[in-house]
C-alpha cells in the first residue's frame, strides 16, 4: 500500500504529512506554500501563480473547491508554459497524489472551501 503525501481532505482542511491546513495553499513537489490569496477570490488569474510559475512544473493540478466553483478561465492555460488541470479539490488531491507517486515535476493549487 502507497502512503498518501496528502492524506486527506475535507470542506475547509486538508492534511498533508500529518499536518492539517485550513487555509488555501500551493504545493511545490512537497514544498508547502500556504494562506495563497487570489486577487479575483474565485477566478484565477496568472499573477495568482507567481511562484508556481517560478518553479517551472511540467504539470499544474488546480483544486476548484468542494463544489468545483473557483472559475479557471480557458486563456490562463493557453498563456503559461505548462498544463493546468482543474477539478473539484477532493479529485485534484487524488490526482496530485498519484502524479507524485509517478516522480513527475509538478504543482498543486488547492481552494479547499466552496
Amino acid at each position: 500500500m502507497c502512503v498518501q503525501y496528502i492524506e486527506d481532505y475535507s470542506f475547509g482542511e486538508i492534511t498533508i504529512a500529518g499536518n492539517a491546513y485550513s487555509n488555501d495553499l500551493i504545493i511545490l513537489g512537497k514544498e508547502i506554500i500556504q494562506n495563497w490569496w487570489r486577487k479575483k477570490g474565485h477566478t484565477l488569474l496568472k499573477q495568482d501563480l507567481k511562484k508556481i510559475i517560478e518553479y517551472q512544473p511540467t504539470l499544474l493540478i488546480v483544486g476548484k473547491g468542494y463544489y468545483g466553483r473557483m472559475n479557471v478561465p480557458a486563456d490562463l492555460i493557453k498563456d503559461l508554459n505548462f498544463k493546468i488541470r482543474s477539478y473539484k479539490t477532493a479529485e485534484a488531491i487524488r490526482r496530485y497524489n498519484k502524479a507524485l507517486e509517478k516522480n513527475k515535476r509538478i504543482a498543486g493549487a488547492f481552494h479547499l472551501t466552496c
